[in-house]
């Protein structure tokens, strides 16, 4: 049975903000896509569960990176957005960035993620 996308997405952010990255892998779709914006390191059009999860992983080695605050998640039948603020730390530097992810749904799962980024010269700057 398909889930509904709201259901999908609370899941995906209740295990997001618990640090439980096989429940929140287990929302995207196995064709998942990513967009991640900017002109940095990491910056590009991922494809495919195991692409983006090892971008996921790059990033989490770069710098110790975790939501400090997920302030709402919207959703509708195909599109979800959520709106947090994140912390991001390498060395002795702590990035703390407001940032909207935009996600298209279908059959129950992530298939498309797009990363909006409030200062995107400042993340640019800190993953550079």
């Amino acid at each position: 049975m398909i889930e509904p996308n709201e259901v999908v997405m609370k899941r995906y952010c209740l295990s997001w903000r618990q640090s439980d990255y096989v429940t929140m892998v287990a929302t995207w779709d196995d064709d998942l896509v990513a967009h991640i914006p900017g002109r940095h390191p990491f910056s590009g059009t991922y494809r495919g569960k195991k692409a983006v999860l090892d971008l996921s992983v790059a990033i989490q080695k770069a710098a110790s990176r975790y939501p400090i605050d997920i302030h709402e998640w919207l959703v509708s039948d195909e599109h979800a957005a959520v709106l947090c603020r994140e912390r991001a730390v390498k060395g002795g530097e702590t990035l703390e960035v407001d940032r909207i992810y935009a996600f298209h749904l279908a059959g129950g799962k992530i298939t498309e993620i797009w990363v909006c980024e409030r200062d995107q010269q400042e993340v640019d700057r800190f993953y550079s």
